[in-house]
C-alpha cells in the first residue's frame, strides 16, 4: 500500500461529496507539475490522507485509479487550471474530529521523506496538490485517526471493500486474509508446508496465518500476497502481531528489549529461533516493514 497526502483547500466540499480526486494535466502555458503527476501513481487500495483549512479531515482508500476527466468543479483556478484532467475515485471517511496540523506537524517532520513532502521545515504544508508520504509517516496517521476516532480501521477498510466495484469472489478473498482465512491461509500452509515457521507444531488446525505487514497498512494485493504473512503457533504470532518479535533478513528471531528474562523464560521463546525456510525477497520486503514499523525494539 502507498500513502498519499492531498492539499484539496477549496475544492474539499465537492471532492468530499463527489468522493473523488481531480487535478489537471497541465497549466494553460502546458507546464507539468510533479504534485499532479503523482495522479498517476496511486493504485487500488492506496490510502488518501485529505487536509483542507489547517486540519486533516478525512482518509479515503482508492477504488479507481487515474482516469481522464473533464474539470468537475464549479469554481477554481481559472488561470492556471486546463479543462483537461484526471480523476481517481475513493471511499470517502471524514473524521469526526479533524486533526489541527499544527499539533501533529513536528512528529510528522520526523518521518517523512526529505524530498517533494507535503510539509516544509517551518512545518506548513508545502504549496501542491497531491504528495507522497513513506510508510512510517502513513503508518503514524492511520494509529493516530484510529486512537483520535475510537474506530478499527481494518473494520473501516472492510467495509470500503465490500462497497466496492470489486468481484464479488475478490471481495470476499480480500476480507477473509484479514483474519488469516481462505485462500490467504491456505497458500500460507502450502508454503510453509502445513508446520510452524519457528517450531515443528505441525497441528494445522491451531497455526495462525500472520501477516508481516499488518492488514490495515497493506493494499488489496498485500492483503492477499501468501509472502506478506508467516504461519506461527498462537504464542508466537501474538509476540509477533504484537512487536514483541521480528525475523531479520536471515530469517533469526529478534527480540524486543521489552521482553524481560522472565518473559522469554513464561512464554519458552526460543532465543536461538529461526524461520526453517529463509525469507526469500519478497518475503524480506515485508519483513522489513515489520522491522521498521511494528517491532519494538
Amino acid at each position: 500500500m502507498a500513502y498519499w497526502w492531498v492539499n484539496q483547500g477549496i475544492t474539499y466540499k465537492e471532492e468530499k461529496e463527489g468522493s473523488f480526486l481531480w487535478a489537471p494535466k497541465q497549466t494553460t502555458q502546458g507546464k507539468k507539475q510533479h504534485h499532479w503527476e503523482t495522479m498517476y501513481q496511486v493504485q487500488e487500495g492506496d490510502i488518501v490522507f485529505s487536509y483542507a483549512k489547517g486540519s486533516l479531515r478525512a482518509f479515503s482508500s482508492v477504488i479507481k485509479t487515474s482516469y481522464d476527466y473533464i474539470r468537475p468543479f464549479e469554481q477554481g483556478n481559472e488561470v492556471t487550471w486546463e479543462r483537461e484532467g484526471n480523476k481517481i475515485n475513493l471511499l470517502f471517511n471524514e473524521l469526526k474530529k479533524p486533526i489541527l496540523l499544527q499539533d501533529i506537524n513536528i512528529k510528522l517532520l520526523s518521518l517523512l521523506q526529505n524530498t517533494y513532502s507535503p510539509i516544509n521545515t517551518q512545518g506548513k504544508v508545502n504549496q501542491g496538490y497531491l504528495y507522497s508520504v513513506n510508510d512510517s509517516a502513513g503508518k503514524y496517521l492511520i494509529d493516530l485517526i484510529e486512537s483520535q476516532e475510537k474506530i478499527l480501521i481494518n473494520q473501516e477498510f472492510e467495509e470500503d471493500i465490500k462497497q466496492s466495484n470489486l468481484e464479488k469472489t475478490t471481495k470476499q478473498s480480500i476480507v477473509e486474509s484479514r483474519i488469516g482465512q481462505g485462500e490467504y491461509r491456505k497458500n500460507l500452509i502450502k508454503i510453509w508446508k502445513g508446520k510452524c515457521a519457528i517450531t515443528d507444531l505441525d497441528l494445522t488446525e491451531v497455526l495462525i496465518a500472520s501477516h508481516s505487514k499488518p492488514w490495515k497498512y497493506s493494499n488489496n494485493q498485500e492483503r492477499l500476497d501468501p509472502y506478506n504473512g508467516l504461519l506461527l503457533s498462537p504464542t508466537y504470532d501474538k509476540l509477533f502481531d504484537k512487536g514483541y518479535i521480528s525475523f531479520d533478513q536471515k530469517g533469526k528471531i529478534l527480540l524486543s528489549k521489552k521482553l524481560t528474562s522472565k518473559n522469554i523464560e513464561c512464554l519458552d521463546i526460543n532465543r536461538d529461533a529461526t524461520l526453517f525456510i529463509k525469507p526469500n525477497k519478497e518475503q524480506n520486503i515485508y519483513l522489513d516493514f515489520h522491522r521498521q514499523n511494528i517491532f519494538i525494539c
